[in-house]
């Protein structure tokens, strides 16, 4: 028997809390592309987390302003690529919510560690990405951390590739 949802809550307050990240989710997803779209990779929302990286990763500000003119091809790439992330974002927003309000509110125990697992899963990829977005940015122990996660998840999944020695050459010939 499923008890009577309340707001005032610790269910409540997740509930909350969850109807907000996939809010935040959906309405990144349709700010972030529009601006890109209207602007350019050099726009005021970034391409990567943020301005300063973009410019960081691309070779300076002025580089990243005048990637549209100079490059369009790159400048479209850049953009297309992160409209095609932002579906992705659109998709697990709506999700979220959905769960959340019509799985979570009923307290159902799976959805909640679902919605958890799914928001959590990022910080990695985001704590991981910051340590190739400049200069001084991230030369803690988290970020190590964080990459440690990410290769200990890749190689639970298969999904990381084996290391192979590289051929030696032997009188001659490759062996």
């Amino acid at each position: 028997m499923v008890n009577e949802f309340r707001w005032r809550s610790w269910l409540g307050i997740s509930v909350l809390l969850f109807l907000l990240y996939g809010a935040v989710n959906v309405l990144a997803a349709i700010l972030v592309p529009a601006t890109l779209v209207a602007g350019g990779a050099g726009g005021p929302t970034g391409v990567v987390l943020d301005p300063d990286a973009d410019a960081y990763l691309v070779g300076g500000m002025q580089v990243m302003a005048a990637l549209r003119h100079d490059n369009p091809k790159l400048d479209t790439l850049l953009v297309s690529s992160m409209v095609g992330m932002c579906s992705q974002m659109m998709a697990f927003g709506i999700m979220a919510i959905a769960v959340t309000w019509f799985v979570i509110r009923r307290a159902i125990a799976w959805s909640m560690w679902a919605v958890t697992a799914a928001a959590l899963i990022q910080v990695p990829y985001y704590a991981d990405h910051i340590d190739v977005c400049g200069p001084g940015r991230s030369r803690g122990r988290r970020d190590n951390r964080a990459r440690t996660l990410l290769r200990l998840a890749a190689d639970r999944t298969g999904c990381r590739p084996n290391r192979v020695a590289p051929p030696t050459l032997v009188s001659g010939r490759m062996s």
